[in-house]
């Protein structure tokens, strides 16, 4: 998560720069990417949460395998 996070940020850093240095739909482009970066450590949060919850308890139900 750590990588991710930092990946973020480098790509948050450089989308200011560019958008100085190049064009300002460059940051457009860019907020894709970002977004992109969000969502995937949305879910590796929430995958692990559920995990981490499933862990806890004796049987899992199944609809909750079948989700994750």
């Amino acid at each position: 998560m750590e990588t991710l996070r930092s990946a973020g940020r480098l790509l948050h850093e450089a989308s200011w720069e560019a958008s100085i240095l190049l064009d300002r739909e460059i940051t457009e482009l860019i907020l894709l990417l970002e977004t992109s970066l969000r969502d995937l450590s949305v879910s590796f949060q929430t995958y692990f949460q559920s995990q981490l919850m499933n862990a806890n308890r004796p049987h899992a139900p199944a609809q909750d395998t079948d989700w994750i």
